[in-house]
């Protein structure tokens, strides 16, 4: 009798006190060329996260995926390219409302779901900025290139701001900025409500490109994850995978207020 008492006891406390709800994401530029992709493909089985935002994602990287975690990740929106414009999710759970489209003024596509967590709609956008060394005229100099691309960014964080300045609900971004931190397009989704994973005090995040396919080591963080709406547990940069990019991970809660 008296352990049949202390079990219920216990099981009231973890009831009122238990663990708030984790939604468990990654971000991975998985190199439409040149990549190891099943070492990629055993990186994301070994993190197991809930949702996985995929770019430059290709169909030989999808075969890969699909021939070992087909079964872990049954719900999946691939928009795979033969170049470095292809973009998708894999998830454990339902995706709803799935689009794919630019954030303007780049023509990268970046794609888009909505995913219930904790009975709550939180939307996903998969992205890929546009990168910094894509001359724009052939007579650009590499510094007027670089500005350029970076002009190309901070008018895309605009477009980012002004699509969700409505939305009440969560939103998450990530993926692939090609833009470290204190760049002009994170400061104005930071300034715009987001917050960056990796600015935790208790992150473990490290540069993410170069990665394992260079013989140089990562010295640029630009991959991440934002959230407005859910708080950050822990971010982390997994030092693993065989792309030119580490893979970014965050696990979010809801705010505890």
């Amino acid at each position: 009798m008296k352990t049949t008492w202390l079990l219920a006891l216990i099981a009231l406390l973890c009831a009122r006190t238990g663990a708030a709800q984790e939604l468990h994401l990654m971000a991975y530029n998985v190199l439409y060329d040149g990549a190891d992709d099943a070492k990629s493909v055993k990186a994301i089985e070994a993190e197991a996260p809930d949702v996985v935002c995929l770019t430059e994602l290709t169909a030989h990287f999808v075969k890969a995926f699909e021939a070992s975690l087909a079964k872990d990740y049954p719900y999946r929106n691939f928009d795979a390219k033969v170049g470095t414009w292809g973009v998708g999710f894999a998830s454990k759970v339902p995706l709803k409302n799935v689009r794919v489209g630019p954030v303007a003024p780049s023509r990268i596509p970046a794609m888009e779901a909505t995913v219930s967590f904790d009975g709550t709609p939180v939307t996903l956008l998969c992205v890929h900025l546009n990168p910094p060394a894509g001359k724009h005229q052939k007579s650009d100099s590499f510094v007027q290139t670089l500005g350029k691309n970076a002009d190309v960014r901070k008018k895309q964080a605009a477009t980012l701001v002004a699509r969700y300045a409505d939305t009440k609900t969560p939103v998450v971004l990530l993926g692939d900025f090609n833009e470290e931190p204190g760049g002009e397009a994170l400061a104005a989704l930071e300034k715009a409500g987001w917050a960056r994973g990796c600015s935790l005090w208790n992150s473990s995040c490290s540069a993410t490109w170069p990665g394992p396919t260079s013989p140089w080591p990562a010295v640029f963080m630009v991959d991440h994850v934002f959230a407005r709406g859910l708080d950050f547990v822990v971010a982390k940069t997994l030092r693993t995978g065989g792309s030119d990019h580490f893979p970014v991970m965050a696990k979010l809660q809801k705010p505890a207020h």
